[in-house]
């Protein structure tokens, strides 16, 4: 555990870094996939 963290942003970030850690694979698949769609739509966008 982080003190600094914790004094710093009251132990949000603490928080956020949990949930982050345990989502980390998700979130990197939802990123990706997040990715592909912005990529197809652009791709669509008349130049």
């Amino acid at each position: 555990m982080d003190a600094r963290a914790i004094d710093h942003e009251g132990g949000f970030f603490l928080l956020l870094h949990d949930v982050a850690t345990d989502c980390e694979g998700e979130v990197e698949n939802t990123l990706a996939s997040l990715q592909a769609g912005s990529a197809r739509r652009a791709s669509r966008v008349p130049v």
